[in-house]
């Protein structure tokens, strides 16, 4: 597109300075006029060396032009240094250099001479002869002006051109020298540093703020695309058939990218995300021994028991063991919070959810009297102060009744009463709402 602007440029100032030529009248012999000229543009010759003749004196004893002999007979020399002929001599005297004159015509001569001029003159590149009166002058600076003005303008939309296409890595090197100089100004390790420079190059090549620009519904599609398959071969969630949940499942799940080396969760810390790998690789790791016991790659899952409240479950909110990234890893992860949220809208989903939950924990022998009173504990139905303080109703219960020695300890009194009295204890305070007692 520049490259048509600009010839159709140059013609029409070609066509503007012939006509002015002609106005002013052609000149036939000289090659210093302002307009122009016949003379200027000479018909092209081609040579041809198809019969070659040259005298015995122009003969040469040794390399042309490298030698410094020449003959005057094939038999005698002398030194090139006295009796060189010069180059015009040469070809003028022998007969090799033969041409053929190609006759152009007038309108080629007279539009390569025009524009060749025109693209001098606006491009403020000179080297043609001077204008003698004041005509040619003002042709001159109206050319010349045009030229500067057209171009300051075309250079200045390329320029601009050229830094809306690096806007992103303009963005991208002032936010990495701001972390930089952060770290240095703060002192930061030189190996935590290089991790950081390296995430963060990571994850602008993987273009993460790309999806903000695209509406709600948009980015509702593009999630379901990549989730909803990975999410239907959940254990947890196969039970749950209603589209509306799972849609409201897979909007809520939230992106991250992790490093080399970097630890997702460790060991001891509460459980209260699940995982979903979409590339890279974890690694699940015995913080007692040290090793490896588990390598998840694309498309595994971990953690789904930890997006679901279920009473009993002896298996604790709390992780039993690490995971950490190999690579970088491209992980999605589905909060606690949000999946009690979703089941607030969903009570048909929330109990068949936790009725799976309850059967896979019981399957691992890690459920422990599971009445309905546990199930009242639960931050969908009461406050959390509330069942902070009968979840240790609850815990003293669950132990009686699970527990042999607990029960010896009792002198004979059953656990089950421990547990109706925590039934009683907790319905007084929902309707009374007396913290203090407890």
């Amino acid at each position: 597109l520049l490259m048509t602007a600009c010839y159709i440029l140059f013609h029409w100032n070609a066509c503007v300075y012939f006509l002015f030529s002609l106005a002013e009248g052609l000149s036939e012999d000289d090659t210093n006029a302002f307009g122009f000229s016949y003379y200027k543009v000479f018909d092209p010759r081609i040579p041809t060396c198809s019969t070659i003749t040259v005298p015995n004196i122009w003969r040469k004893c040794t390399n042309f032009g490298l030698g410094s002999k020449w003959c005057l007979s094939i038999e005698t020399c002398q030194d090139s240094t006295k009796n060189k002929p010069t180059i015009g001599k040469f070809v003028f005297k022998s007969r090799c250099f033969r041409f053929v004159k190609w006759e152009m015509g007038n309108f080629s001569r007279e539009y390569s001479m025009s524009i060749y001029w025109s693209a001098l003159t606006i491009t403020t590149c000179g080297q043609q002869p001077y204008p003698s009166s004041s005509p040619q002058n003002m042709l001159e600076v109206i050319d010349t002006l045009i030229g500067v003005l057209v171009f300051a303008t075309i250079i200045g939309g390329v320029g601009s051109v050229v830094t809306q296409m690096n806007v992103d890595v303009y963005d991208f090197r002032q936010k990495m020298d701001g972390i930089k100089f952060y770290m240095k100004y703060r002192m930061v390790t030189p190996e935590i540093q290089d991790r950081v420079i390296s995430c963060f190059t990571y994850m602008h090549s993987h273009f993460q703020d790309l999806l903000y620009v695209l509406p709600p519904r948009l980015q509702g599609q593009i999630a379901v695309n990549l989730h909803m398959e990975t999410l239907k071969k959940v254990e947890l969630f196969k039970v749950n058939e209603s589209a509306g949940f799972l849609y409201e499942v897979v909007l809520r799940i939230k992106q991250q990218i992790y490093s080399p080396n970097d630890y997702l969760f460790r060991a001891g810390e509460r459980a209260k995300e699940m995982f979903i790998v979409k590339h890279g690789t974890l690694r699940v790791i015995d913080e007692e021994t040290s090793t490896p016991a588990m390598t998840l790659t694309d498309g595994a899952t971990f953690g789904e028991m930890s997006v679901i409240l279920i009473a009993g479950n002896q298996l604790g909110d709390h992780r039993a063991v690490s995971l950490r990234s190999e690579g970088y890893a491209d992980v999605y992860i589905l909060n606690q919070d949000d999946v009690s949220t979703i089941l607030q809208d969903y009570p048909s989903d929330r109990e068949r959810l936790i009725a799976n939950g309850e059967r896979r924990i019981s399957g691992a022998a890690c459920l422990c009297c599971m009445t309905p009173a546990l199930r009242l504990c639960d931050p969908l139905h009461v406050p959390n102060y509330l069942c902070m303080r009968f979840n240790v109703l609850v815990w003293i219960a669950s132990v009686a009744r699970c527990s042999s020695s607990f029960q010896i300890k009792l002198k004979g009194h059953d656990g089950s009463y421990l547990m109706n009295l925590s039934q009683y204890m907790f319905q007084c305070l929902v309707h009374t709402q007396y913290v203090s007692l407890l």
